[in-house]
């Protein structure tokens, strides 16, 4: 495919990792967080305004609690459904229509979508040594600060950080002027970038304990 029919039309930004060095085949994939993380944007010139409104937030969150971290595990008896509404989930963004799957022998993943197109995913990696929840979503909010609390109160997440995407169009400017403040957790950095149609907040978290600890 050729690249210029692969961007045409594309707005939203890339995110793409790459490993430091290829993994060994005989010791299976890399761990993820020796990969660094590069940034690729698609600006367009100043002068083509983006109307449609868009936004995308990112919460990455690492060093899972082992408490939160058991509910997904296959168990007998127990649906993705009923791990979507016991762990709370379901709360995240109300008014959703959910759908979500298991993994054998665990891991969780969902999708949820709104009548205004609204959505929002999570996949759940629960391996102890390299736990990971990765939730995004398009919701449009003037500050992310409650839901980014609703995630952390669920995974119970060591280290986390957030990405957000706003376009011009977009009716959410002001969390751009106001980082989050979370609860037992302290900003260890806050970097924002303004491109001609976009901008773009990074916002990374440890616990508070932790920081004490090291």
């Amino acid at each position: 495919m050729e690249a210029a029919h692969f961007f045409k039309g594309t707005e939203k930004p890339l995110e793409v990792w790459f490993s430091r060095h290829q993994p060994d085949t005989n010791q299976g994939s890399g761990d993820l967080r020796t990969i660094p993380r590069y940034l690729y944007t698609l600006d367009f010139p100043e002068s083509r305004v983006i109307s449609q409104p868009a936004r995308t937030l990112k919460i990455l969150m690492s060093e899972l609690d082992p408490a939160a971290l058991d509910q997904f595990y296959v168990k007998d008896g127990i649906t993705a459904k009923d791990v979507t509404r016991e762990s709370g989930i379901c709360d995240g963004i109300p008014g959703s229509v959910i759908d979500a799957t298991m993994s054998n022998p665990c891991g969780y993943s969902m999708n949820g979508m709104k009548s205004d197109e609204t959505y929002w995913t999570i996949c759940i990696t629960t391996e102890p040594e390299f736990s990971y929840v990765s939730f995004e979503t398009n919701l449009s909010q003037t500050s992310y600060d409650d839901l980014i609390r609703k995630a952390v109160e669920v995974f119970k997440p060591g280290k986390f950080v957030t990405t957000l995407f706003v376009n011009q169009s977009s009716k959410c400017p002001m969390v751009l002027s106001s980082p989050q403040k979370i609860e037992g957790f302290k900003r260890l950095d806050c970097q924002s970038a303004i491109f001609n149609n976009y901008y773009f907040v990074f916002t990374s978290f440890a616990k508070k304990q932790q920081q004490q600890q090291s």
